[in-house]
């Protein structure tokens, strides 16, 4: 029967290494131990030369002989090694690989010793290859190297199922749907490589996330003596006996094989969703109800380790995207992401563009096409199963037109799952549309145009239509920024959201990008780094993730673009503040008197779900309370002096300059007297006692509420992600989270503090022990090291009082 025994822990690695001389690599003095995930070269956070992880590097580990008894087929499989490799079995060379961001895998029971340990090699290169996509020119992000996803070895019988193609048909979608039922589709992958033609029994059974079976079948076949062959079958359910997997409800379901002869043979799973995909040229549509998409691309990279992270990291990053950001999907820009994202993606309800790998560049020769072809094959023969996918990307990101290539594309993604549609990231107009979405980069925003091209610009014609890019190179914004370039940031992604939910010709818009990103040195800052993300290289965020987190419903957000800081502002007045909220209404309280209510700008965006409130009156009707106007008089002072903080005085139309002067002479007071009262209702230089109180309201209820104050204290907060750590197939890791905060909770965005960072024994850090907060925070992971029990993270600082956590190890 099956067995799956994973391999990630304890390989042996030298950084450097020479081919073809394997046999000279001097293992036991330059040799250390490490797991997998695993990056060939640790790197700096920034300004770090991307040549220096362009190397070779050697993996070994031992293979006891014990694992091969008794077993017929034994399958090496790498989910995935940057950029390609070579893997060594007692020195012979088993199998090649070009793929990195693909898994490949090898029978290697005829090349193990059945009577001694077996040494498994493998010599990765992390040179840019030219040949191999996505290189062959400039490439906007870095690929690092090294085995950087798990390993696994699985042990089988003669005649087992490899694969299978499950593709639902719900009863809503079909025109007798009154009397058919959902049906499962199946399409088994059977690997007979022994050529065996004898009679064989096959039980599917489907069953639910609680494990009840919802429906099981047994049928018996002979084996038609093929290596490979392919059993179709389809199950029909009763719809009242399943649920439809959706954003809010992500159903899941799985699918149970066994294979028996005259002895089991095989038990293997595969988890699927009942759902529907379909773009039309009115919009996307998800179990046939029309859906906007609003999302973010997401790199697979990560500060000093890149690609190297495990199961949770890559979970938690789905979760991010999901939980926090209030995105409904996620473009894998620009490759296949990790299995263990897209089965967080499966189970949280978060829409997946998944996309083969490429940026820009088309080589010439067929052995590159080839490899084109060769990575749309292996994602969706990998990924056919996860409902999250509902698009394949067919094309290489921002290229050219080809019409040879991208016809052969779209016909193999075609053949290989017709249940979904194809796309093809763009950056030209009227480009030949091959695929069933004209999906286009639109990056047209400066800031003082239309956020986004209109559909028939573009594609020149009523097709579905989805907006993969925005933003991004158009406006880099460091977390470290000013206020004014942060909130303008926010502000395009808002606009271009605002308009993709103005017409049902957009599908939808997909931003540009979760987070920053390493890069080389022909694009992003002169630091490798790729400033556009809405959160940082740590995860942590700018302004413009609360214009994603606020367009959801499930939590309520109200976060305020600005420090309320009078020193920070021309003039010191604040004008007009920006709070991205999904709140019905907010309420301005200063030194606990009430101001003002404000509600959100459906004017100025009137086809965001949630628009931003702009707080742009700091007066309320404290003038009329506390001076002798009338109150029609005050009111009118009150309404000219909130111009004034808005726009200046030199920004007052001569009707507004006269009519403050007439009602300032009609009470007999001076400009010298004007001023003073600005100063006094607005100005709040130098006024001790000057706090500020949102609160936020839905459905009449205050649901949050924020405060800002003069900001006396300043404390360090470390957090972590997740206290409870788990090692299994592989380590576990979490991020922990270092923030300087006020008495407020609000983050002291100038603190720069440097702080030195020690975890106990049973934990490993990763990157280096001292760092320097930007923007008054900064982030790191911490990885297990194989012990269970309680583990310490403590932060210290010159400053501040010394931090400690607790960490759980099972």
């Amino acid at each position: 029967m099956r067995k799956d025994v994973h391999l990630n822990f304890g390989w042996q690695f030298v950084g450097q290494v020479q081919e073809p001389h394997i046999a000279d690599i001097d293992w036991a003095e330059k040799a250390s131990v490490v797991d997998i995930p695993h990056t060939s070269q640790e790197l700096p956070c920034n300004n770090f030369d991307e040549r220096s992880y362009q190397c070779q590097s050697a993996y070994r580990k031992t293979l006891d002989p014990d694992l091969f008894t008794g077993v017929s087929h034994a399958l090496l499989r790498f989910e995935g090694v940057m950029v390609s490799c070579k893997v060594f079995i007692n020195e012979t060379l088993v199998v090649e690989s070009d793929s990195g961001f693909l898994p490949f895998e090898i029978d290697i029971l005829p090349y193990v010793h059945r009577d001694q340990p077996s040494e498994l090699l493998v010599l990765v290169d992390a040179n840019e290859n030219p040949e191999i996509p996505p290189f062959g020119h400039v490439v906007d992000f870095l690929t690092y190297g090294g085995i950087y996803r798990e390993v696994r070895l699985t042990l089988l019988e003669h005649v087992y199922v490899q694969n299978a193609r499950i593709v639902t048909e719900l009863s809503h979608s079909r025109p007798d749907s009154d009397s058919t039922p959902a049906q499962v589709h199946a399409d088994l992958y059977l690997n007979n490589p022994a050529g065996a033609n004898h009679e064989v029994t096959l039980d599917l059974r489907v069953s639910d996330q609680q494990g009840n079976t919802t429906h099981q079948e047994r049928f018996t076949r002979t084996l038609s003596g093929a290596s490979e062959e392919v059993w179709s079958h389809t199950l029909s359910i009763t719809d009242s006996d399943i649920e439809c997997w959706s954003l809010e409800q992500p159903t899941l379901y799985t699918l149970e094989t066994k294979l028996s002869g005259s002895k089991p043979l095989d038990a293997n799973e595969f988890r699927f969703g009942f759902r529907s995909v379909a773009f039309r040229p009115d919009g996307f549509y998800l179990n046939g109800e029309r859906l906007k998409l609003v999302g973010l691309n997401r790199h697979q990279s990560y500060p000093y380790v890149g690609y190297a992270m495990p199961e949770s990291a890559q979970a938690r990053d789905a979760e991010l995207l999901k939980f926090e950001l209030g995105c409904n999907c996620v473009r894998s820009s620009h490759y296949p992401p990790s299995p263990h994202f897209l089965d967080r993606c499966d189970e949280i309800g978060l829409l997946v563009f998944n996309e083969i790998p490429g940026w820009q560049h088309i080589g010439e020769q067929p052995a590159w096409h080839q490899r084109a072809l060769d990575n749309v094959h292996g994602m969706i023969e990998r990924d056919w199963n996860h409902p999250s996918v509902f698009i394949w990307g067919v094309r290489i990101n921002e290229s050219a037109d080809c019409h040879k290539l991208y016809k052969a594309t779209n016909a193999l993604a075609r053949q290989l799952d017709p249940s979904r549609p194809t796309g093809g990231v763009r950056c030209i107009a009227n480009s030949e549309l091959l695929e069933d979405v004209y999906t286009f980069n639109d990056f047209s925003h400066t800031g003082r145009n239309a956020p986004l091209q209109k559909r028939q610009q573009v594609a020149g014609a009523e097709v579905p239509y989805l907006v993969t890019e925005h933003c991004g190179h158009m406006f880099p914004t460091k977390a470290s920024d000013t206020q004014d370039r942060l909130l303008e940031h926010a502000q395009r992604h808002a606009r271009v959201i605002n308009q993709a939910f103005s017409s049902h010709e957009y599908s939808g818009a997909i931003g540009w990008v979760m987070a920053d990103y390493n890069t080389h040195e022909d694009f992003g800052s002169g630091d490798r780094v790729c400033y556009h993300g809405v959160l940082d290289m740590f995860r942590e965020p700018k302004y413009a993730a609360a214009v994603y987190a606020s367009q959801q419903d499930r939590h309520p957000v109200m976060e305020l673009a600005g420090n309320m800081k009078n020193g920070d502002y021309d003039g010191a007045q604040f004008g007009a503040l920006w709070v991205f909220t999904n709140c019905d209404s907010i309420r301005l309280y200063k030194n606990d008197q009430y101001l003002q209510t404000f509600y959100p700008d459906s004017r100025g965006f009137p086809h965001l779900p949630h628009p931003p409130v702009i707080l742009d009156d700091f007066i309320g009707d404290q003038i009329a309370r506390h001076e002798s106007f009338s109150p029609r008089e005050a009111d009118s002072i009150r309404q000219l002096f909130s111009a004034v903080n808005r726009k200046g005085l030199d920004g007052l139309n001569l009707w507004e300059k006269a009519r403050m002067l007439w009602l300032l002479r009609k009470n007999g007071l001076s400009i010298e007297d004007g001023i003073g009262l600005f100063a006094k209702y607005i100005g709040n230089w130098g006024d001790a006692s000057a706090s500020y109180r949102l609160e936020g309201y839905r459905d009449g209820q205050c649901v949050i509420r924020k405060t800002r104050g003069k900001s006396r204290q300043a404390v360090l907060e470390v957090k972590a992600d997740n206290t409870c750590l788990t090692q299994r197939q592989t380590y576990d890791v979490t991020r922990v989270s270092i923030r300087c905060l006020d008495e407020d909770q609000m983050i002291r965005h100038y603190a720069s503090d440097p702080v030195q960072i020690k975890v106990s024994s049973g934990l490993l850090l990763i990157g280096p022990v001292l760092r320097t907060l930007s923007a008054g925070q900064t982030a790191f992971w911490v990885r297990t090291a194989g012990v269970k029990g309680q583990e310490t993270v403590t932060v210290t600082s010159d400053r501040f009082e010394t931090q400690t956590i607790t960490l759980q190890i099972d």
